[in-house]
């Protein structure tokens, strides 16, 4: 009897000095990194790319047809904003 409550004893002593170790630990804020590019492949390649503005003669289709392009272009707008919150957070 002696020797299993010096074993209870000496498990609760051990299990609560676990837990009671990590109690003082300060975490520290993640460092933000001020670099916004992803690498530094990226940041050169930046200046490949421009603005453009995409025209078409949408006057061959149908006025349904015109609709769905229209629906089209909002999803889009969507799933781009749906993709820069998975990617990147906020």
């Amino acid at each position: 009897m002696k020797n299993a409550l010096r074993i209870l004893l000496t498990a609760v002593s051990a299990t609560a000095l676990m837990a009671l170790s990590g109690c003082d630990k300060i975490e520290k804020e993640p460092a933000v990194d001020e670099n916004i590019w992803v690498s530094e492949t990226a940041e050169k390649r930046a200046n490949i790319y421009t603005d453009y503005t995409l025209t078409s003669d949408l006057s061959h289709l149908s006025d349904n047809q015109k609709q769905m392009i229209s629906l089209l272009i909002d999803t889009s707008v969507i799933m781009d904003d749906l993709y820069w919150q998975q990617a990147y957070g906020d």
